[in-house]
């Protein structure tokens, strides 16, 4: 329940000007961005050592 109370004061922020934080809902919680995140798969990164893995796989080690 306080992570609810903390997102509706979050969303109600105002600046000191008076004017909202967010001006729409979605400049504070983008939906269709989140879903894209968790459906998708991670990008892999190249480690330090893919190369050395890669060298042993070739001499059969």
């Amino acid at each position: 329940m306080h992570q609810l109370a903390y997102l509706s004061v979050m969303a109600k922020a105002e600046k000191k000007s008076g004017r909202p934080v967010y001006k729409t809902f979605k400049s504070f919680f983008n939906y269709e961005e989140a879903i894209r995140k968790v459906l998708d798969e991670p990008k892999k990164t190249e480690s330090r050592f893919a190369s050395l893995g890669k060298y042993l796989k070739e001499r059969g080690e």
